[in-house]
């Protein structure tokens, strides 16, 4: 009789066990947006292609993470931040530097449309002093457009 007790309780707890692990991880994928994870990002200019490595993190429409450059190989000091949101098939996203020493006046922002959930193509734009501008002339700034395109990988 004490077996049989042992044994029910014991496929009880299991079962506990289980189920709780079970919606555990089922509430930690659901906070899982679909654009996590790691992405390549390619600036391709024409004479010149920047690749950088991107790690995101996504939750109810909202993204945030950082971006690595991978080529050219005497730029991979170079890192930023990003936050942004997603709203249908667009995102859009603020970007900037993480040390001013290595990579200074870079910031923009990126603006994306989800072609698949794999592959988003947009641009970003970010202002540059003109080259007869000083440091802290405004007026000399102009507004850079780029192609780019993040693939899962």
């Amino acid at each position: 009789m004490n077996e049989l007790i042992n044994s029910i309780v014991s496929t009880l707890i299991t079962s506990g066990i289980i189920f709780v692990i079970g919606t555990y991880y089922a509430y930690l994928q659901g906070r899982r947006g679909p654009l996590s994870g790691t992405w390549r990002q390619v600036i391709d200019e024409g004479y010149r292609r920047e690749d950088d490595v991107v790690c995101s993190h996504s939750s109810n429409g909202d993204l945030k993470g950082e971006i690595r450059r991978l080529i050219p190989e005497d730029e991979t000091h170079k890192a930023w931040r990003f936050r942004g949101r997603k709203k249908g098939d667009f995102i859009f996203m603020i970007f900037w530097n993480l040390d001013d020493t290595q990579n200074p006046e870079s910031s923009g922002t990126i603006q994306l449309h989800e072609h698949s959930p794999r592959h988003l193509e947009g641009f970003y734009v970010k202002s540059t002093l003109k080259p007869q501008a000083r440091k802290k002339d405004s007026l000399l700034r102009e507004m850079g457009t780029t192609h780019l395109t993040w693939k899962r990988l």
